[in-house]
């Protein structure tokens, strides 16, 4: 049987915020991005997995996700150890894990 190519789909960033060592949370620091859809129905299905992240300017590289929300309408992605300068907004975020999309 012949399998056709699926072409992974990407999400885009929409808005992102650094939450720093310093801040008074009980969070562990790292980047939070809001993505321009909502990903999955169960948001726990997506921690631990590996995503392509590709840079408005063209970098592309790869990160596991350390904790997924569900927004209804946008789903917001947390990234342990990760800063703005490396996610910036506009960036573009796809899944070899064909159970994501």
């Amino acid at each position: 049987m012949h399998q056709s190519f699926q072409p992974q789909k990407m999400y885009q960033v929409r808005d992102a915020f650094e939450i720093k060592n310093e801040y008074p949370t009980a969070h562990a620091p790292g980047l939070v991005v809001v993505l321009d859809q909502r990903l999955h129905t169960e948001p726990l299905h997506l921690n631990g997995k590996q995503v392509q992240i590709t840079t408005p300017e063209g970098h592309s590289f790869k990160l596991i996700i350390s904790e997924a929300k569900d927004h209804l309408k946008a789903t917001s992605i947390f990234f342990k150890d990760v800063n703005l300068a490396e996610i910036s907004v506009g960036s573009q975020l796809s899944f070899e894990d064909p159970t994501v999309n």
